[in-house]
């Protein structure tokens, strides 16, 4: 919720971990090596970077498809649903 509504994420290493997959999909996967750094610092390890990459590439592979096909959300996520416009940063 707090990445939804843009809001402090709570827990550190989370939040570290948000701030690292924001920067990643913001910056295209060039993420600047202080980022990369800082995300490590923050108790993650190289493989956790490669973990960021591999949900990014799965989300966009889903959300295309999605899209393209017009898939509808399964009831139970309804209450889940995006809006566009729903949260700026």
């Amino acid at each position: 919720d707090a990445i939804r509504h843009d809001t402090p994420v709570p827990d550190t290493k989370l939040a570290a971990l948000a701030d690292f997959t924001r920067h990643m999909v913001d910056t295209r996967g060039l993420a600047d090596p202080d980022r990369v750094n800082a995300f490590l610092a923050a108790g993650y390890r190289d493989h956790h970077v490669l973990a960021v990459v591999l949900g990014i590439a799965v989300k966009t592979l889903s959300n295309y498809t999605n899209h393209l096909f017009d898939t509808p959300v399964d009831a139970m996520f309804a209450a889940r649903s995006w809006t566009p416009g729903a949260v700026t940063r």
